[in-house]
Formats: C-alpha cells, structure tokens, sequence
C-alpha cells in the first residue's frame, strides 16, 4: 500500500519502474517528467515512506471530447465538452494486486471533482491500453464511447454523486 500520492519530481526510484509494459516504463523514466515541464500533463506518483521505489504513476491532462462519441448524450451541447484524460496508469509489478492502481484511480477522480468545481468538467476519460484495461476500467462504472472501445468515460456527475455519504 501507497503512504503518499505526490506530484512527479526527482525520484531516484523512477529508473527501476517495470509495470511489465515498455511504452509505460518509457513514458515514466524518460516522457514523464519533461512532459509535465511543458505543461502537456501531470504524472503523479505513488510512494511508500521507506522506500524510494516509485510503487506506481497516473498521468492526467485536460482536454475535450466530441458529444457525438458519447453514448445517448443527456442533453449535451453541440460542440466538444470539457474533460479531465487520464492518459497512463501503472503500477509497478512488484507491488500489483495491492490496490494501488485503484488509489491512483481514485486519486484522479477526486481531482477531477475538485476541478470540476472550480471551471467545469463534464467527464472523465481514459485510454486504456487493451481489453484488459478496459475491462479494469468498467468494472468502476466507465462506459465506452461509441468511436473507440478502448477509450472509456465517467460522467463526473456521477462521481459526485458516489462520494456523498
């Protein structure tokens, strides 16, 4: 189990990631932190007290998706609306079936409450990386959108919805 969720920063953990998928391990020890200087997203990373390994990452950016990709769209306008990506998701293997993926879910989804609050979002996206994935991703209430089966939405509505006690 993770002790903290923290921004990205200097890791020395961060050369010995392996989640047993090389794009994502790349993207980590060598995308990661040059992609969050130049503001193209935020890779947050989970971290236990006693050790320096980086145990697992989520990236995030903002971004919009067509209302027409959205199935049966409850009234939505015309153009795009905004969204809050979650672009990667791993978790190292050492420390997989631990619930740490799913904490850095949940992480992300309360940023996406919290944002929403403050400019508006109107979903939550992620691009799973195969069928897998996108099962992981339905089985916490994601749905499919109708252009890529691998490309899952949440309404934030109901994430705000699910955190009222």
């Amino acid at each position: 189990m993770a002790d903290s969720i923290t921004l990205l920063g200097q890791q020395s953990g961060r050369a010995h990631f392996d989640c047993g998928n090389h794009a994502l391990n790349d993207f980590l020890q060598r995308h990661a932190g040059q992609q969050q200087r130049r503001g193209l997203g935020k890779t947050y990373v989970a971290q236990r007290d006693d050790l320096p390994d980086i145990l697992g990452f989520v990236t995030v950016s903002v971004g919009q998706v067509a209302t027409e990709a959205l199935p049966s769209p409850p009234r939505l306008p015309q153009y795009p609306v905004p969204i809050l990506r979650i672009g990667r998701l791993a978790v190292d293997r050492r420390y997989q079936g631990q619930g740490i993926g799913q904490n850095l879910l949940a992480f992300a989804l309360h940023l996406a409450v919290e944002f929403s609050e403050r400019v508006g979002l109107y979903a939550v996206v992620v691009d799973a990386k195969h069928d897998s994935a996108a099962r992981f991703y339905q089985r916490l209430g994601f749905t499919a959108t109708l252009d890529d089966p691998l490309c899952l939405y949440v309404p934030v509505s109901q994430l705000i919805v699910a955190s009222k006690p």
